[in-house]
């Protein structure tokens, strides 16, 4: 699963945010030229001050159900492909992110 990795009790999620979007989504999972995939992010915070890296973590936590405070941007705070890390994720967290991954696949 190359757009999401655990390392010890961490996980690794690779995101590409779309700013100043209609709504804020976790919009499933997109792929570059060079094959690497994403987890498409839209928000509706424009990207100045930190406002769409705070939305983002918030998005995201809501999705996982993790707090907030769990995540923190690892790479990428000034781009639109940003690394998340989040600390001890739950069971249930990882699930849903796999649940996500597999829906891709399938749809491939």
């Amino acid at each position: 699963m190359d757009w999401f990795t655990q390392s010890g009790t961490d996980l690794f999620i690779r995101v590409r945010v779309t700013p100043n979007a209609a709504r804020n989504a976790v919009a499933g999972l997109v792929m570059r030229a060079d094959n690497r995939q994403f987890l498409a992010i839209r928000t509706s915070a424009l990207a100045e001050n930190g406002k769409a890296n705070s939305a983002v973590i918030a998005i995201v936590a809501k999705a996982l159900g993790v707090t907030k405070t769990s995540i923190a941007i690892a790479t990428g705070s000034q781009s639109r492909e940003k690394t998340l890390l989040i600390s001890s994720p739950s069971e249930s967290a990882i699930a849903k992110l796999a649940q996500l991954h597999e829906q891709q696949a399938a749809s491939q």
